[in-house]
């Protein structure tokens, strides 16, 4: 399982897959349920992941949580593995 470090800004997170491909989405606009769906997910399992990033980068909403993995390197390395922006 491939674990994603999120740079010297938070050197004690690492972020699995699951979430990291939960958040690429949510990121680019989709809901949690179109992110479950676009997964093969349940939203449950969603609203888990998004939860769980919530409580590692210490934020108190979605919004503050997107925010703060905009500042990071994230996006870079998953479209380097193939996921794809949304260019609206």
């Amino acid at each position: 399982m491939r674990n994603y470090y999120l740079g010297k800004k938070y050197p004690n997170v690492y972020i699995t897959k699951r979430e990291a491909e939960s958040l690429f989405w949510i990121v680019q606009g989709l809901t949690i349920p179109q992110t479950a769906h676009k997964l093969a997910l349940s939203s449950r399992t969603v609203e888990f992941y998004v939860k769980n990033l919530k409580l590692k980068l210490g934020c108190v909403n979605k919004k503050e949580l997107i925010e703060k993995i905009m500042q990071t390197n994230l996006l870079k390395q998953l479209e380097k593995e193939g996921l794809k922006i949304i260019r609206h």
